[in-house]
This record gives C-alpha cells, sequence and structure tokens, in this order.
C-alpha cells in the first residue's frame, strides 16, 4: 500500500519560500512510525507548484484504528512555514 499526496510550500510577497519540512506519523496503539517527506529545496522566487509525495506503507500496520497525521516539524520556529496539502489518497496496487 502507498500513501500519496501533493503538497506546495508558501511563498512571501518578497518571493521567499516558506522553510516546511514535512513527516508522516502513523500511530496504532502505543506503536508509532514517523517517515520525512523530502524538502522542496527551492531557490526564492521559484514558481508555486504541486509536488507528489508518495510513502510507502510497506511493514506498517493500517487499519480502522491507525491514525494518520501529516504535520511540518518546525513548530517552535519564528518564521512563517505555511503550507498547502491536496489529493490525499491511500491505495494498494492492483493485482493482475
Amino acid at each position: 500500500m502507498t500513501l500519496s499526496f501533493d503538497w506546495c510550500g508558501m511563498r512571501q510577497g518578497s518571493g521567499k519560500i516558506d522553510p516546511v519540512n514535512l513527516i508522516v506519523i502513523f500511530e496504532n496503539g502505543s506503536n508509532k512510525v514517523q517517515i520525512d517527506i523530502p524538502e522542496l529545496g527551492w531557490e526564492d522566487g521559484h514558481k508555486l507548484e504541486w509536488v507528489r509525495a508518495e510513502v510507502s506503507l510497506k511493514g506498517i500496520t493500517v487499519n480502522k484504528d491507525t491514525k494518520i497525521t501529516i504535520t511540518q516539524t518546525q513548530w517552535d520556529v519564528s518564521t512563517a512555514n505555511r503550507w498547502f496539502l491536496d489529493n490525499i489518497k491511500i491505495s494498494e496496487p492492483i493485482k493482475l
């Protein structure tokens, strides 16, 4: 199975891209798995665009009790860390 989503950082009026590091957390009771999402790596002034993120769920239990959180890691910094999220999907490969 795969978790996929589209995301994009926000650009300030000056053209500076907000520094955002995303993680995905899977929780089942006391079992917690955290997966880092690669940074955008855009230079200031970059045109905003959706970036596809795909996370393999191999070895991760996903059931009706699983809590999935997509969040940023820099909640304690004083800079703006805005971002957009769309098209969240969990899918299983088609078996032929």
